[in-house]
């Protein structure tokens, strides 16, 4: 008989997750989309270049969408089953209220799967294309990459300041290049003009400035500079992350060394890689809230539960991106501030399924 009832609990939860899926993807992926819309309209790129890009933040959009879809499906067959009376009848045989809620927690850990999964491979292999595509873009779209007295990000530490930009002629005027390395003191490179090349930009003859660790100020000539925009990491209109294409192992590795240069810095990675494993296992999490709001909230009235449940979704997110810019700034350790709330949840959702009569 159990396995029956979780066989039949678990088959109407299939439907309503994958549709809410699939709506909140389409939704998610349509914020990127009004983003680019400046880009399409001011800058005239492709429609297909835009298509790519949007279709290409699919994966990043899917770990935000699993977690609500995964909320929104138990509390809707919570609220279904309350409604119908079946719960009722599930009880007066003799299953408790959290014996019952064992298909959800199925359903829940299988979308924890399916969330870590894709965000251990599907988000930093489609952050690359992405990346790529933002560079094809940049270098194709000189207009789009530039603007006159405006710092541009060019990624690997590099930051471009030009003081005219010449479209016709794809050149720059009066171009500093302000350079952080990894390793060393921070370089500043100038030079009247540079143009462009294949893969980013090409610089004949520059001069260069140099403050060392020690306070000494030092300066020479150079040529045959080419500083690349493979890193290049923000188009106007299109945006981009710089962490999305790095997989969990290597934000690790990443926050690792750096914390063996520099003492106390990597936060942003570690941050990164705890927000991550804390939202893969947010459908856990959700799937434990579901049943006790949707219970106490939507007994007499249909769907009272269901809207509870979107409204925590809300509350939710707005406690995590909080929380995030509190790791972020290193106000708060990084596995404190991603793994808190969600531990916070499930106890009280724990404590409030066993009064669940």
């Amino acid at each position: 008989m159990i396995r029956t009832l979780d066989r039949y609990i678990f088959s109407q939860l299939l439907l309503p997750f994958f549709v809410a899926l699939l709506t909140f993807v389409v939704l998610i992926s349509g914020h990127f989309l009004w983003q680019a819309t400046q880009a399409i309209v001011q800058h005239h790129v492709s429609t297909l270049s835009i298509l790519q890009f949007v279709v290409l933040q699919i994966p990043r959009a899917s770990v935000l969408a699993i977690p609500v879809a995964t909320l929104l499906a138990c509390a809707l067959v919570v609220n279904r089953l309350a409604s119908d009376s079946e719960l009722v009848a599930i009880s007066a045989g003799g299953v408790s209220t959290g014996r019952t809620a064992v298909p959800l927690l199925a359903l829940a850990a299988l979308a924890c799967l399916g969330c870590l999964a894709d965000s251990e491979l599907l988000v930093p292999a489609a952050g690359k294309q992405s990346r790529r595509l933002i560079t094809r873009i940049a270098v194709s779209r000189k207009s789009l990459s530039f603007q006159p007295h405006t710092f541009l990000d060019a990624g690997n530490g590099i930051h471009l300041y030009a003081g005219t930009v010449d479209t016709r002629r794809d050149a720059l005027g009066n171009l500093m290049a302000f350079v952080v390395p990894r390793e060393g003191p921070p370089i500043m490179l100038w030079t009247p003009r540079a143009e462009f090349g294949p893969t980013g930009v090409e610089i004949n003859s520059s001069q260069w400035y140099c403050l060392d660790d020690e306070g000494s100020f030092t300066s020479g000539h150079d040529s045959g500079v080419q500083i690349d925009l493979a890193g290049f990491s923000a188009a106007v209109g299109l945006g981009g992350d710089a962490m999305a294409k790095l997989s969990l192992g290597e934000l690790w590795r990443r926050a690792r060394d750096i914390q063996r240069r520099y003492h106390g810095q990597g936060t942003r990675y570690l941050m990164e890689l705890h927000w991550r494993l804390a939202l893969s296992i947010s459908p856990l999490v959700f799937a434990l809230l579901a049943v006790p709001v949707t219970l106490r909230l939507g007994r007499r009235e249909s769907l009272i539960g269901v809207l509870a449940t979107i409204v925590v979704v809300f509350v939710y997110s707005v406690i995590m991106l909080w929380m995030r810019m509190l790791g972020d700034a290193g106000r708060l350790p990084p596995a404190v501030a991603a793994w808190s709330l969600n531990f916070i949840i499930a106890c009280l959702a724990a404590i409030a399924i066993r009064r669940c009569h």
